[in-house]
Formats: structure tokens, sequence, C-alpha cells
């Protein structure tokens, strides 16, 4: 798995973490960070947040479902509760960060796992005189 990063010092490989410039202490003015983390082909990634405090009205971390900006946007996070988990579609997800010129709140910190892909399968059940049977 790899990420890269804008900004120095924010991820750590030896427990797959990210958090935003200056965490836990207060958040960097006008501060404007992108990452890309991207897992192996065939797998899934999924984000765990530990920590979310973002001032709600200016810094936003957008979350896209792929490996650059040009992805599908899944979500545009701020404020101060703790988002859900977010699993990707394919084998990437690119975050960018942008906070304002307040230094009130202390940023985010999360985990990123590799998730095996999820294969759907549907089943259908018939019975034909008496022998049941399944169909893929």
């Amino acid at each position: 798995m790899t990420v890269t990063t804008t900004c120095t010092n924010t991820v750590l490989s030896s427990d797959s973490s990210i958090h935003s410039p200056n965490f836990p202490h207060k958040l960097n003015p006008n501060e404007m960070c992108t990452w890309a983390i991207i897992a192996p082909f065939g797998k899934q990634l999924q984000i765990k947040f530990k920590d979310f405090r973002l001032d709600p009205s200016k810094d936003n971390l957008m979350i896209y479902d792929g490996s650059s900006k040009n992805s599908a946007i899944i979500q545009r996070l701020t404020g101060t509760s703790l988002p859900a988990d977010l699993i990707s579609t394919g084998n990437s997800f690119f975050l960018e960060f942008v906070s304002d010129d307040n230094i009130y709140y202390n940023g985010f910190n999360l985990q990123y796992f590799i998730k095996g892909r999820l294969i759907q399968i549907t089943l259908r059940w018939l019975t034909l005189q008496n022998l049941d049977i399944y169909m893929l």
C-alpha cells in the first residue's frame, strides 16, 4: 500500500494513520493538504476516524472515492461529530483538507485499513419435481 501527501509529518505508516498538520495541537492557519491512499489492485480501503474537530464554518475534509480530486466525492466532512467509517468501492481514496485562518480546533486523526474485495453472489431457489436446485 502507498500513501502520498503534500504535507510532511502527517502520515504514520507504523499504525496506518493520517492526521491533520500539527495534530493533536491546534490547526495551523490556512492549511491545504492532500493524501492519496492506494491499496493493491482488487482490494478495498476502509477509513476509521479516531478524532475529528474542525471549524464547522470554514475547515473541511473532502473524501474522494478514487486516487485523485477528479474522482467521485464520497463526503465533505466538517464540524466536531466523529464521522462514520468509510469503505472505498475500488482500491483508493483521495483526501483533501483545507483550514481557514482561525486556529480554534485540533483537526483530525484517522486510520486506514486494507479490506478484501467483496463479491456478491445471488442465489435463486428452484424446486423441480421435488428436486431442490441452486442456480448461480
